[in-house]
């Protein structure tokens, strides 16, 4: 990756384990840093997450930024972190050419077929998902904070009840400790949070 990706600086160990661990963090983590020679001796994921989805947008993709709005905000209120229906995200105003366009460009979201088994009727779908967990939880948090965080006022509350009510309540949901990890660091490195 360093090699495709023309970067030239030097990483330390500690992140080089880091990136060693999670292969999908590994590639983003080169892409944003293409044709860069800067020396990495930390790493904070949420900031390579945004700079990830920073870089998808500034390459034509100005339906990126709606298209994982919609996303999350349907998995959000479906209490379902695993996949989103084609359909669904249709009759949310996302039209095909920019479900294509997403899934195709980059590591961000994928399309699969989903069969339902049964008897007789036997059902397929096409469905949307995050190829990688933890940009899942970074984006739900992040739509998490967009919906709670004004100009001038952070509802603290409601990011609690959010998580509370949407991701707590299932134990299982594998999302929760992450949406909350996210939450918090975006909450830290926020200015009208820090006054």
């Amino acid at each position: 990756y360093s090699n495709h990706f023309n970067y030239s600086g030097n990483i330390s160990p500690a992140v080089k384990s880091v990136l060693s661990e999670q292969l999908l963090l590994l590639r983003i983590f080169f892409e944003v840093n293409k044709d860069s020679n800067a020396d990495v001796f930390s790493i904070r994921k949420h900031e390579i997450f945004a700079q990830y989805i920073e870089k998808l947008k500034q390459n034509n993709r100005e339906y990126l930024e709606t298209m994982l709005d919609t996303v999350t905000d349907f998995m959000i209120h479906s209490d379902n972190y695993d996949e989103i229906s084609i359909t669904d995200l249709e009759k949310a105003g996302i039209t095909s050419g920019d479900i294509r366009k997403t899934v195709n460009s980059g590591i961000l979201l994928s399309k699969k077929l989903f069969f339902h088994e049964g008897t007789i009727a036997r059902n397929e779908k096409e469905v949307v998902y995050f190829v990688f967990d933890e940009m899942r939880d970074y984006c739900l948090a992040r739509q998490i904070l967009l919906n709670n965080v004004s100009a001038y006022y952070v509802d603290g509350e409601s990011v609690n009840r959010k998580i509370k009510t949407n991701l707590k309540k299932h134990q299982v949901t594998s999302c929760a400790e992450g949406v909350i990890h996210y939450c918090l660091c975006l909450l830290k490195t926020d200015e009208l949070v820090s006054k």
